[in-house]
């Protein structure tokens, strides 16, 4: 005999399976477990869902980070810029969150221009590990436009502008087999949305172990480091627990890794 199984009755399962996971690791009480499962039913444990991730902070906060950067460091945004909504966001995978993020435009002209890729990526990594009690970037890693790139095919997902997107922070983690970047980074591979993760979330930087939460590629940028051909090594953002700090380096993007996801952006 053949059982179908429609939509719904696949979320269920879904999440009851996410509550499970979560009373395992500690992050929901037992007796909490009662209104949880009638929030399933009643389709309202999506939120709750990423908001169990202890690290993650509320889109309302997230709106209120990016009005104080852009002021404090003259980003030049006004109201008019900002999201007037914040979406109904229903995270499709346990570690896929909601970001608000920010994606600066070109400034300067002729030889003194910036291209807002390479701004955006120095001022939220300034943000980010500032953010942190201690922070590294690797000397060979150069964020300008000699060194510094977005994957062809994800240019236009920079346009300039203040966007909520669906960030996946564990998307192709395979603590198993591990992964390749060059095998599974495509159009929708994130770049300044990670960055903007980073200095939302400072806390997520240091749940990193590579266990319950993964280390991260970069994988919407390309880089060009000693020892390898040009935009052949890949940005890599972690947190180093003996150091306490997060570190900022790069690595070729054929080498195969058991810690880290790459992060994939999703347009809403």
């Amino acid at each position: 005999m053949q059982i179908f199984v429609d939509e719904d009755l696949k979320r269920v399962f879904k999440q009851i399976h996410q509550l499970e996971k979560q009373l395992l690791d500690g992050n929901v009480q037992s007796l909490e477990v009662r209104k949880l499962l009638q929030d399933i039913l009643e389709h309202k444990f999506d939120k709750l869902a990423t908001q169990a991730l202890g690290w993650y902070i509320l889109p309302e906060e997230q709106l209120a980070n990016v009005r104080g950067w852009s002021e404090e460091r003259v980003w030049g945004f006004s109201d008019s810029d900002f999201p007037s909504t914040i979406p109904d966001f229903v995270p499709r995978a346990p570690l896929e969150v909601l970001v608000l993020s920010v994606y600066l435009p070109d400034t300067g002209q002729g030889r003194s221009k910036v291209p807002g890729y390479i701004r955006t990526a120095d001022e939220l990594w300034q943000i980010a590990r500032s953010r942190q009690p201690n922070w590294w970037q690797w000397d060979a890693l150069h964020l300008d436009t000699d060194h510094l790139r977005l994957l062809p095919g994800t240019e236009d997902s920079h346009a300039p502008g203040i966007r909520w997107t669906a960030v996946d922070l564990g998307a192709h983690w395979n603590a198993k087999d591990g992964v390749r970047p060059r095998d599974v980074r495509g159009a929708d591979s994130a770049h300044a949305e990670i960055l903007a993760a980073a200095a939302h979330l400072p806390t997520w930087i240091r749940a990193m172990d590579g266990e319950k939460v993964p280390h991260v590629w970069l994988p919407g940028y390309q880089v060009t480091i000693p020892g390898s051909e040009s935009w052949a090594a890949v940005p890599i953002l972690c947190w180093d627990g003996t150091y306490r700090g997060v570190f900022l380096f790069a690595y070729w993007d054929a080498y195969r890794d058991w810690d880290y996801a790459l992060p994939v952006r999703r347009e809403l």
